[in-house]
């Protein structure tokens, strides 16, 4: 009777066991998903045809030129140098002779500026300031003037020298023979046009804060038509729109 039992509590042990095994696994793979839950991935959005990326544009050549960064041409910010870049040698007149022409007339234009600059101070000076006072004045812009004119003609004609001839020399040999180039006066007339152009530049700015709280008249005296009317006569040159 005792072992009948005994064989039957083994029966019983025998078919709780495997279904305890289940049991117990199916518990540690529910556990874990409970204690730590999957990110949940949120729905993506629906994207309308308006929405969606824009295929790339195509540069074509042009465009790439276009958006480079080139060097763009200053422009002239008065009427003396607007001409002279705009104009140059016409091939008739294209020597030595000629581009020393050209320049004397470019030279002779800011030097035109130059005196309208200094009359245009002389002008301008205060009537409230004694008769004495104007006089003295007028005598210093006199003496300014004057300087300056010595120097933009021998100044530059002395720097004109030292650089286009051996008449200025560290190591001078009695066998040397004393030259000048044939640039020389043409160089010379270039750098008293450029003398002219700094000065006349500075007198008009000198006239411009004059005008600080009011409207600043035009300045330059340049006429261009009237310059281009004379200069074949007065040059002995042909003018003809300058190679961009």
């Amino acid at each position: 009777m005792k072992n009948h039992a005994n064989r039957q509590d083994a029966a019983i042990r025998s078919r709780i066991l495997p279904l305890a095994i289940i049991a117990l696994m199916c518990l540690l793979t529910i556990v874990p998903s409970l204690c730590y839950p999957r990110d949940t991935v949120p729905e993506q959005e629906r994207v309308s045809p308006s929405d969606t990326i824009a295929e790339p544009q195509t540069v074509t050549p042009s465009d790439a030129e276009t958006e480079e960064d080139e060097p763009v041409p200053d422009q002239a910010d008065n009427p003396v140098d607007a001409f002279f870049d705009a104009w140059g040698l016409d091939n008739s007149t294209s020597s030595n002779y000629h581009m020393t022409q050209y320049r004397a007339a470019r030279a002779d234009a800011w030097l035109a500026e130059v005196e309208h600059g200094y009359a245009m101070l002389e002008e301008h000076i205060n009537p409230y300031i004694s008769e004495e006072g104007q006089k003295n004045y007028r005598e210093i812009i006199r003496r300014a003037r004057e300087s300056f004119l010595v120097y933009a003609e021998e100044g530059t004609y002395l720097e004109a020298t030292v650089t286009a001839s051996n008449t200025f020399a560290a190591n001078p040999s009695e066998d040397d023979l004393i030259y000048a180039g044939t640039a020389k006066e043409g160089y010379h007339l270039w750098l008293k046009g450029d003398a002219c152009r700094a000065e006349a530049l500075r007198l008009y700015g000198m006239i411009d804060m004059i005008y600080y709280f009011e409207e600043c008249p035009e300045l330059f005296v340049f006429d261009a038509e009237e310059f281009m009317s004379t200069v074949t006569e007065k040059y002995d040159i042909v003018l003809a729109p300058a190679a961009q």
